[in-house]
């Protein structure tokens, strides 16, 4: 099975840190028999998968919105790339301290690969939808087998909508929607 990179890569330095024996060679992992030594205290990082929502609303909210995010620089989640993303298409990102600040800018579509950020997918194909021009959205086919078929029920999103999309094994192409043509619309997110 298909896996996202980066959070094996972070799952491996979590368990490092704990003490864990980790070997990796080539596809396969070995983890030797040890005892862990899980600290007292252990910070956890902010999700930046939850993150994310709240970074594209701070997109598209006419006053923005700040973020605050506990991080340590040490670890690192494949889902920040949103706030990357977010500039790329040309939103306002701004950081200061564990504080990011998103505001609007004029939002142009972009080309994206999430074969290692597939979380991202939802978030970012409803702010397509207020992009100019087509976003192009790679590296999804395996979103049809994580803890729901995640490219069927935003297929069907995009329906309910009413925008236009072109879908293939590894891609998914929306097209932007007019303000006037947009209605609220109750979508169902498959218990996911």
């Amino acid at each position: 099975a298909q896996v996202s990179l980066p959070y094996l890569k972070l799952s491996i330095q979590i368990l490092r840190s704990f003490g864990a024996k980790i070997c990796k060679r080539g596809d396969y992992l070995r983890i030797s028999r040890g005892k862990l030594c899980i600290p007292e205290h252990f910070r956890v990082d902010s999700d930046a998968s939850t993150a994310a929502y709240y970074a594209a609303l701070g997109a598209l909210r006419p006053q923005g919105i700040p973020i605050s995010l506990a991080l340590d620089p040490a670890y690192t989640q494949a889902d920040m790339m949103i706030f990357d993303i977010l500039a790329d298409m040309g939103a306002n990102v701004h950081w200061s301290d564990d504080i990011c600040t998103i505001t609007p800018g004029r939002l142009i579509s972009q080309r994206l690969d999430l074969k290692d950020a597939p979380d991202l997918m939802p978030i970012l194909s409803i702010l397509a939808l207020f992009c100019e021009g087509q976003t192009v959205v790679t590296g999804i086919a395996r979103l049809a087998r994580k803890e729901s078929n995640r490219v069927l029920g935003i297929r069907r999103a995009l329906d309910r909508i009413g925008v236009k999309y072109e879908y293939g094994d590894d891609f998914l192409k929306i097209y932007p929607i007019a303000d006037k043509d947009l209605l609220a619309v109750q979508l169902d997110t498959q218990y996911d």
